[in-house]
């Protein structure tokens, strides 16, 4: 993340000094990467000679297109997609509207997940919801081996296939051209 502010600023430092804080200092020891840039002696400005500076530091930054871990928590009800998961039938002891908050006897549904491409293994050992689909693409999982699956302990194990059935409506639904997904697995398995 890359902040630019004028030292005079002081409304920007005030609305900003917690997050900035907490940016500088993430409470599980993981680090941001995180660049504070302040004009000295300057105010509320555009700082458009910062731009070049700002495209400088983007060149050596890339945000990872898909992570390889989830871990997450949410609240909303329309918090239900993260990169590579779908979640439905979130608990109603999980969900808040915004609008209604603060709102007692609700806590956060958590969701974690992981990857092993070695293994061509998907977990999802915390999940809130009831039922998820997973999206696949090559490169998170590997097509031309089993795959597996393990949805809060219940394991399964198949072939997958790519679609283009999926992949056109992923292309149409998300407007994402450069990483659609290929095939999708719905999760708990059912069982014939």
């Amino acid at each position: 993340m890359y902040f630019v502010h004028g030292e005079y600023d002081h409304a920007r430092m005030a609305s900003n000094k917690a997050d900035w804080n907490r940016y500088l200092r993430p409470a599980n020891k993981s680090s941001y990467d995180v660049l504070i840039v302040t004009y000295q002696g300057r105010g509320h400005e555009h700082f458009q000679e910062e731009i070049l500076n700002i495209f400088d530091w983007m060149r050596v930054h890339r945000r990872v297109t898909v992570p390889d871990e989830l871990d997450v928590r949410v609240m909303r009800p329309w918090d239900n997609f993260f990169w590579w998961l779908e979640v439905f039938d979130l608990p109603a002891a999980t969900q808040v509207i915004p609008a209604e908050w603060p709102v007692s006897g609700r806590s956060a549904g958590v969701i974690s997940g992981k990857v092993d491409r070695d293994r061509n293994l998907l977990q999802l050992p915390n999940c809130a919801a009831s039922r998820a689909t997973v999206w696949l693409y090559p490169g998170l999982l590997d097509f031309e081996r089993q795959m597996e699956f393990n949805f809060k302990g219940e394991r399964s194990r198949l072939m997958v296939s790519p679609s283009a059935e999926v992949l056109l409506e992923d292309v149409r639904s998300r407007a994402e051209h450069q990483h659609p997904f290929w095939a999708r697995v719905d999760l708990p398995q059912r069982r014939n």
